[in-house]
């Protein structure tokens, strides 16, 4: 039995919690050191190496949820997103597999747009103003290319 983790899972989860882990060293600068201690434990033993990316999957996990719980319907709700409904997307889908693609790199830039907005309120609770803007201006792009993407898809889906 072949076990794999898709490519899918690796982008969505595992580099979405690195990103999220080390972006959060920024927020409050006194806390990079306490960072850069971990990774020089993570070269030296492989169990440690093991937990760090089962740590970083986690986080990515929890971020890639609430994206999808909470930040979705959200952006459905104000019509910041174009949503089709879902019958309609699996029947295109099968006449049309670059759908997939796009599928994915919509769910990609909106669980971006969440670490970033995430990012955001800690860098305002840590009072960071220069990274809570940075991180602001991050979660726009991401949110513009969520909807960009979400038009792609609607549009492919109508036209099947």
């Amino acid at each position: 039995m072949e076990n794999k983790i898709p490519f899918y899972n690796i982008l969505n989860m595992l580099l979405i919690g690195i990103i999220f882990s080390t972006l959060l060293c920024f927020a409050d600068l006194s806390k990079i050191t306490i960072f850069s201690n971990y990774l020089s434990l993570i070269k030296t033993d492989y169990l440690i190496i093991i937990v760090f990316i089962a740590l970083m999957y986690e986080v990515g996990l929890v971020i890639n949820r609430l994206s999808s719980v909470v930040l979705e319907p959200f952006l459905k709700f104000f019509k910041l997103i174009y949503w089709t409904d879902y019958r309609k997307y699996v029947k295109a889908q099968r006449e049309d597999n670059f759908l997939v693609v796009l599928s994915r790199e919509y769910a990609l830039s909106r669980n971006s747009t969440a670490l970033f907005f995430i990012l955001t309120m800690i860098g305002l609770v840590c009072w960071n103003l220069t990274y809570s803007l940075v991180m602001l201006l991050l979660t726009i792009l991401f949110l513009m290319s969520t909807r960009k993407h979400s038009k792609k898809i609607h549009d492919r889906v109508l036209i099947k």
